[in-house]
This record gives C-alpha cells, structure tokens and sequence, in this order.
C-alpha cells in the first residue's frame, strides 16, 4: 500500500510537471523570456535590418510607386525614434515598432513581415520554410501582426444552368488536398457543360501545385508549358537561397546580369522606365521552366470553355496561377486587376537580427512574366468587370451576347 502511495505521488508530480511545462508552450523557464538587450544592440538589430533588405530584397522601388512609401527614408525616421533615451525599448516594443511602423507599409508587396523567433527555428539556415512557431510563444498578444485579411470561406460548387454553366469557388489553395474528391466528383458531373467558372476571387494563395493538381489537370489534355524570368541582386541571403534552391532542382542555371543586356534576355519585350530602373539593380538571374502534366490526375469529363474570375484581393500563390494559366491559354480571365506577392513558384527567403533573432520573411526575386510586367503591380486579367457588374455578372453577361 505505501508502495502504491509513493508511485501515485510519483505519477501526479510526473504529470503536474507536464502540464507546467505545457502551459509554457513546452519551453523550459530558464529560456522563457530572452536575455535582456542595451539599446545599441536593438539598433544594431534595425540597422541590420536595412541594410540586409537594400542588398537583397528587390521591391523597394515597387513599394514606393505602389504604397508611396520611400521605406529608406521612413528607416531613418523610426532609427531615430529607437535613439530617443525616452522611448522604451524591449522586445516587445521593438517588435511592435517595426510590425506597425515599417513592415506594415510595404504590405502585400513582397512576403516582407516578421514571422517568428530563432529559438524555434533551427532549420532557418535551410533553403526551405523554417519552423513556423512565433514569438508570441514568448510575449502573447502583446505582439503586433500584419493585416493577413485571409479568407475563411470553403470551397463551394453550383450548377448555375443545368447541363450549361457550372460553378466552383476556390478560396484558397492550402486546403485543396483534403477536398480533392469532393472536386472530382463535382467534375465528374459536367459531361456536355459548355462553361465552367473558377471563381479566384480574394483567394489567399497557398502552394501553386495544389491548384495544378486538383482543379487544373483534370480538365486538360496536354501539357503546360511556360518560363518566367526572375532576377535578383548580389546579396548575401538572395544569392545563397537561389543557389541552393536551384541546385536542389538541378535544372536552372544562374546567368550575371547587367541592364545593357536586357534587350538579348527579353527580346521584343516593352518595359516601362520603372521596371528598367528596378532591373538596374539586380545582378544575376535565372529562367524558370514551369509545367503542369496533363497526365496527373484522371480527365474529367468538361470539353467546354474555361473562365478564372479574379479581383484585387488575390495574392500570393493565386497571383502566380493567374500568371502561368492565363500565359499558357488555359482560360479567359475576367475581372479587376490587382493582387501581390507572387514570387512565382518559389520559397521565400528569410533571415535572423543578431540580437532579438527575430525572423524575417521576403521574396528575393524579381519576378517578370512573359510581357514584361512585374507582378508585384498585380495581375491584369483578359476583360475587366462591365460597369455596375462584378465579375461574375460579367462573364454571364458575356456568355449571354456572344452566343458561346
């Protein structure tokens, strides 16, 4: 019985550790709040900061003509706010400080924010995504976050005219998996439909592959082929991601680049003065073969003719599907032109502040489509919205008169 006693009284101090350790987030207390940091070393932490994105990060002049904000310029003023010997500085305000009064500027443009803490993170030296555990482990609520203004809606199908005109909205792409055969079978229903709309409106992004894999290879029957081009600058972080990123793949080379030379990479290729003038910056770059195989996933049985519907909440993953499917003719696009983020179907890169090691996310590529555009300005659909219609109204209002 006194046996049992002791190996009860075991059990409950083996469990309340447990739990003390979980109420924690599972960190032992001696690493629950980071060591504490002098002011020179929060500025090291911002001056590293600027520093590291005027080497790497290619989208400051996108910024500047998109959001009208010079983000070197607004530098200087918080370094000086970090200065002040009356602004109190900690982690927390620090991160506050730079969520709202930078990164928060350059948003979408770019996957540029704050995504978490190197104490959680011990493959952020990988060419792949980091553990994605925020320091809001260590400070809660406490902390500031970006506008992600990501939709929460499912995926939905309709018949909007029986045996005609089918309907399927994809909200995002990070859930497409586990709808995969709600899809096929919604598929497999449009034998004899003469249209079938792909509503992209306000989704979110996400990986590219699902969307090939789910919605788009069942209903081709040949594969899609295409390139885009990516350039990006001399930069410790954006040098050494693509290097490994692409050996990794073992396809593409990386070529040097200079702005004289633009003429023989993108032949009769317009490109606007701003465009040029980004492009002057970077130093190397690399062609992207992209294709999505008509043999990935069983045909469905839809021959009719395909619309995308797209607005400017698009971002991210949904800005480079519109990119490659709209470049290899895979539907007609109608709606408004918008979105950001794409670095097509690429990682982004990150890198850590030496002091905080706060974690920070960009894309390091410079990313044009076959026309010359920069899809950080957003993607430009085939027909706009006729006016007082959206974009759904549209396309049936353009069913209706061309007598498709």
């Amino acid at each position: 019985m006194k046996k049992l006693s002791l190996l009860l009284i075991l059990v409950i101090v083996v469990l309340a550790i447990i739990v003390t350790a979980c109420g924690n987030g599972g960190i032992n207390e001696e690493h629950s709040f980071p060591p504490p940091l002098t002011r020179d070393q929060f500025l090291e932490d911002f001056d590293y900061l600027i520093n590291t994105l005027e080497a790497n990060f290619p989208y400051l002049g996108i910024i500047y003509r998109r959001n009208g904000v010079d983000m070197l310029e607004l530098a200087e003023e918080i370094r000086v706010q970090i200065s002040d010997e009356n602004f109190n500085i900690n982690y927390v305000t620090f991160w506050n400080l730079l969520s709202d009064n930078f990164f928060y500027h350059a948003w979408p443009i770019g996957h540029l924010w704050l995504v978490g803490h190197l104490e959680f993170s011990s493959h952020l030296d990988s060419f792949w995504f980091p553990f994605d555990i925020e320091v809001t482990r260590y400070f809660g609520n406490r902390l500031q976050s970006l506008p992600q203004n990501l939709t929460n809606y499912p995926l939905s199908t309709r018949i909007i005219e029986e045996g005609r005109i089918a309907y399927i909205r994809v909200p995002t792409f990070e859930r497409l998996a586990a709808e995969g055969r709600r899809i096929d079978n919604f598929y497999s229903q449009l034998e004899g439909f003469e249209h079938l709309i792909i509503d992209l409106r306000g989704n979110s992004g996400g990986w590219p592959s699902q969307f090939d894999m789910y919605i788009a290879m069942p209903l081709i029957d040949h594969d899609l082929r295409t390139q885009f081009h990516h350039f990006f600058m001399d930069g410790q972080y954006s040098y050494n991601f693509f290097d490994r990123w692409l050996r990794v793949r073992g396809r593409q080379e990386i070529f040097d680049f200079n702005i004289e030379s633009i003429a023989n990479i993108l032949p009769d290729t317009h490109l606007s003065p701003e465009v040029l003038e980004d492009l002057a910056l970077m130093d190397f770059y690399f062609v992207e073969d992209i294709r999505v195989w008509s043999t990935g996933r069983a045909r469905a049985p839809f021959y009719g003719k395909i619309w995308v519907l797209v607005d400017d909440r698009i971002k991210s993953g949904a800005v480079q599907v519109a990119a490659f499917y709209s470049d290899v003719g895979f539907a007609t696009f109608v709606g408004e032109a918008g979105g950001g983020m794409p670095s097509s179907r690429l990682s982004s890169a990150y890198f850590s502040l030496p002091n905080t090691t706060f974690i920070v996310r960009f894309d390091a590529n410079y990313f044009l489509d076959n026309t010359g555009h920069p899809l950080e300005y957003g993607f430009i659909p085939h027909y706009s919205n006729r006016e007082g219609m959206d974009a759904l109204e549209t396309v049936l209002a353009m069913i209706k008169d061309s007598g498709y």
